[in-house]
């Protein structure tokens, strides 16, 4: 579960999110990891 947490922090690492869509960023994160996760 770490390896695909950081997998989603990666994913994102350089996101230069618009105020109004900060949020997208940690469902970004999020999507990856459930991603990951749901292949193992």
């Amino acid at each position: 579960e770490a390896l695909a947490t950081a997998a989603g922090e990666a994913a994102v690492g350089d996101a230069r999110p618009l105020a109004a869509a900060k949020y997208k960023v940690q469902i970004a994160k999020t999507l990856v990891k459930r991603a990951l996760l749901a292949t193992v």
